[in-house]
């Protein structure tokens, strides 16, 4: 029964569709389109629209070209895309000049007037184009994304950052930065931007200098007996000695973390989490500068 209700709706549909009317803006463009006696194929060659498209469009039936198509045959072959569009206006290249008539004494009302429908005719094309640009691109608008705003900490700020970071108001003046998110994250979070190469190994797992890397804090009560060493990267806010990006390799039962780099130049050393004041697990890079 499901079956059959299915293909009843498909059927009205089909019926439906053969009895629409072809558009308006579709018979202008056919219209200048035999006015200029181009081919289907020269159609399709020019504008690369596709054959059948072409043809199905031309033909009698109620195909029609789209909006972004009639805009790609007027840029290609001068036609005027308000005319076909809108029916007004001269069928092919519109210019401004074109609009004015050349008259003597005209009055303040009648510069006004002519001045407003150039201004109006030339914002509906710079419209069409813009369009026409966006569907010719495969950038495209993603709806309904989810995005968080994040403080960001650049090394410029960091010795302010290690004053102010409980300072609710400090925080606020920070930049952000809009970080594509697919979940809600609770916690909070910071953007910490990198300096140096003690991260930067030349492997996928590097850290290179000026990266910036979203971190979620690890609460304190969380610190003992022991971090989660083998998921993450950290950020480690010390006291006295400023903000880091380390791997840590180690934790023992007085709180001494041993802070270690990718980067074999650079030695491990050990903090006691005494000195830390805050730890943020990295969780991603999410801008870097790939300048050669």
């Amino acid at each position: 029964m499901k079956t059959n209700n299915s293909m009843k709706i498909h059927t009205f549909c089909v019926l439906i569709n053969v009895n629409m009317p072809k558009k308006d803006s579709t018979l202008r463009v056919i219209e200048l389109i035999k006015e200029k006696n181009i081919s289907p194929k020269e159609l399709h060659e020019a504008t690369g629209i596709k054959y059948n498209t072409i043809t199905n469009a031309l033909g009698d039936n109620n195909r029609n070209f789209t909006i972004e198509q009639i805009a790609t045959i007027c840029e290609v072959f001068g036609f005027n895309q308000t005319y076909c569009v809108f029916g007004t206006g001269n069928k092919y290249g519109y210019k401004p000049s074109d609009k004015i008539e050349i008259k003597e004494n005209l009055n303040f009302d009648d510069i006004k007037k002519i001045s407003n429908e150039i201004y109006e005719k030339e914002k509906l094309i710079s419209y069409l184009q813009s369009q026409l640009e966006i569907k010719q691109s495969n950038a495209h608008i993603v709806e309904n994304l989810n995005y968080m705003s994040v403080p960001v900490v650049h090394i410029k700020a960091q010795c302010g950052y290690l004053a102010g970071y409980g300072d609710t108001e400090y925080i606020d003046t920070l930049p952000t930065m809009p970080v594509i998110v697919d979940k809600t994250y609770h916690g909070k979070y910071r953007i910490f931007e990198a300096e140096g190469d003690s991260m930067d190994d030349n492997s996928r797992l590097a850290i290179c200098d000026g990266d910036k890397v979203l971190a979620r804090e690890v609460k304190r009560d969380l610190w003992l007996p022991k971090l989660h060493i083998n998921d993450w990267y950290f950020v480690i806010v010390h006291r006295t000695n400023g903000i880091s990006i380390k791997q840590i390799t180690n934790q023992d039962d007085k709180g001494n973390i041993t802070c270690h780099s990718l980067n074999e130049l650079f030695n491990d050393y050990t903090v006691n989490l005494d000195d830390v004041v805050e730890i943020y697990n990295v969780i991603k890079v999410v801008e870097r500068n790939m300048r050669l």
